[in-house]
């Protein structure tokens, strides 16, 4: 999260004024009200740093959901800010950073905080929007989307719910099926160029004219209303491909830069013409709007930086695979996890108000924010070199454009410290969660589908580096849940093959083929018996020591196995109870993790499967 600064009434100094105003920084007061800094006019400061006496500065801070501004001497009878106390590096350089809020309150046990404390702890605001975090920072991140999954889990309703969000409750555009800030697109199969999107100059009459595509319309109704983000959904974006007919776009996109007074800008998507059919259609774009019109004529059409496209991927056999030019330049999330009882009681999912500081990124390349977040970047450089080393000399290693797009996710997830149920978490427990959650959208997207044809110790040197990784942030207690981590266990599932063991005995990770039959208190119980069935030692899929029990026997072996029910198992004759199964041992196999030809031999002949790397 952002440095965290107690206000009170003790502090004098008010260049710390100056300092904050480069952080996006949250103040907390001793009575419990959380503050952020919208706005800051520099006063006039002596050359000591101190508030030069008939100099006037503002500060804009939003108070209770709404903005508030505030004179030098009116804010300082207010509050006044306690200078910053900075950490030590081991290098024994000041650190720009305020510890995790986890330690916050043991650093100053003797002041009021305590109201602050919980209050924060429990922020509705940040907490709220836990549930599509990812999504919400990966669209802050890279404005860039793909939406990957089965059909029908919700991914083109999630695009436009989030439109809807940016809306108060309270106004038509919320309640509009359509608001006006999203725009659904259905790719076609036929879609070889651009001209379905863009438009295209038409001289059929024997005068050129501007034949103008909805994504161009959308593009203006952007610029038309840069505080509100606005989405365009390409539904179904595999069924055409997609570097034929988005290929501006995906050139584009890469030309986003800062320009250092907090937006972002782009070649332009259409290129200015001296042509009387660019001058006409610039003035039937933008109407009335003779400043956007000038701008377009000076310019070319851009793309505006509240302009965020979601592609939606069903992965079928049905739809064109992905480039690796597409996969580079999006956020890939995976959408397969369906709730039931989602959109039973409501007719729109509560995402919460967004606002548009939430959702539009002004930061661009890792420069943009390493600066002000030394110390969490380093983090994540570390993690990168360490992955970076398992993927040496292959297609798939890290290079500085998913090196950038690491820092700005993990940087842009960093005030989301408590989930759902408002349990918190401390600055290295989120680091980790968004390092995870970016490896699997940008590293494990590219290698995901040529996951049969990569050696099996790229997989487990991945999953050994990542848990590794992981670990040193969060240490075994606060052990997170790897999203990756998963990922890249099933892709060792689908890499290896089963083959029958000849001899020796069941060992850890075998498949045992059993028949068994269970008895408690000497009775046979339903449900207790089995015949062939294959059991992978060390899964866990038997209760207490079960799969234990059996190694070291061979085949035709007869085993007996003793374990003791859970007490909440679930059936009550059941439950605490010591068991005897009688185990039949009819066959062994052992999974072989395939190992296939060198990395760069695939590259060059080419991949064929569903992200495929060759186009």
């Amino acid at each position: 999260m952002g440095m965290v600064i107690e206000l009170n009434r003790d502090a004098s100094n008010w260049s710390e004024v100056t300092n904050i105003v480069n952080y996006g920084n949250t103040f907390v007061s001793p009575d419990g009200k959380r503050f952020r800094l919208i706005r800051h006019k520099k006063a006039h400061y002596d050359e000591n740093g101190n508030y030069k006496s008939g100099a006037q500065a503002t500060v804009t801070i939003e108070l209770d959901g709404k903005e508030q501004t505030f004179t030098t001497p009116k804010l300082k009878d207010l509050l006044h800010i306690q200078k910053e106390k900075k950490n030590k590096n081991s290098d024994g350089n000041a650190s720009r950073h305020q510890p995790p809020i986890s330690k916050f309150k043991n650093q100053y046990p003797k002041r009021p905080i305590e109201s602050s404390y919980e209050y924060l702890r429990f922020d509705e605001k940040v907490q709220h929007y836990f549930k599509h975090r990812n999504i919400i920072v990966a669209a802050k991140t890279k404005p860039f989307l793909l939406l990957a999954g089965i059909s029908g889990t919700g991914k083109s309703r999630i695009v436009r719910e989030l439109a809807r969000a940016c809306w108060d409750e309270s106004t038509p555009e919320y309640e509009a099926q359509k608001p006006t800030n999203f725009e659904m697109i259905q790719v076609k199969p036929n879609w070889h160029d651009s001209t379905e999107l863009m438009g295209y100059v038409s001289r059929v009459s024997g005068k050129s004219v501007y034949i103008i595509g909805d994504f161009l319309r959308f593009i203006t109704k952007a610029w038309e209303n840069l505080e509100v983000p606005h989405f365009l959904c390409l539904d179904e974006m595999n069924l055409a491909p997609v570097e034929q007919y988005f290929a501006e776009f995906l050139s584009v996109i890469e030309s986003r830069k800062s320009n250092g007074n907090g937006t972002v800008i782009t070649d332009p998507i259409l290129k200015k013409s001296t042509e009387d059919w660019y001058r006409v259609l610039t003035a039937e774009l933008t109407g009335e709007n003779e400043a956007l019109r000038n701008q377009f004529l000076e310019e070319g059409i851009t793309i505006p930086q509240n302009l965020i496209v979601v592609g939606t991927v069903n992965m079928d056999e049905t739809t064109f695979s992905f480039s690796r030019k597409v996969l580079d330049r999006a956020m890939t999330i995976e959408m397969n996890e369906v709730d039931l009882y989602a959109g039973l009681q409501n007719k729109y999912e509560r995402i919460g108000k967004l606002t548009g500081d939430m959702l539009i990124g002004t930061a661009v390349e890792g420069v943009d924010v390493y600066a002000d977040n030394e110390e969490v970047c380093n983090k994540v450089l570390t993690y990168l070199q360490a992955v970076n080393d398992v993927l040496d000399r292959t297609p798939f290693k890290i290079a500085y454009r998913t090196r950038n797009e690491f820092l700005l996710y993990v940087v842009n997830n960093l005030p989301y410290t408590t989930d759902e149920n408002g349990n918190e978490f401390s600055e290295d427990e989120t680091i980790a969660i968004a390092l995870d959650e970016i490896t699997s959208m940008k590293i494990l997207s590219r290698i995901e589908g040529d996951d049969t044809k990569v050696k099996s110790s790229l997989l487990k040197g991945l999953i050994d580096t990542i848990e590794e990784q992981l670990l040193a942030l969060t240490g075994e207690e606060k052990k997170i849940e790897s999203v990756s981590i998963a990922k890249l266990k099933e892709m060792q599932e689908k890499n290896a093959r089963v083959e029958t063991k000849e001899e020796g005995t069941v060992e850890n990770g075998n498949i045992a083929v059993i028949d068994f039959k269970g008895y408690v208190d000497g009775e046979a119980f339903q449900g207790g018996e089995g015949n062939d069935y294959s059991l992978e030692i060390g899964s866990k899929t038997f209760i207490d020591t079960f799969e234990e029990q059996l190694v070291g026997a061979k085949v035709n072996d007869k085993v007996e196995v003793n374990v003791t029910f859970p007490e909440n198992y679930g059936k009550e004759e059941l439950n605490g109870k010591p068991a005897k199964f009688e185990v039949t041992i009819k066959e062994i196999k052992v999974k072989d993790m395939m190992e296939t030809e060198n990395f760069f031999t695939l590259y060059r002949s080419g991949f064929s499967n569903f992200l495929s790397t060759d186009r």
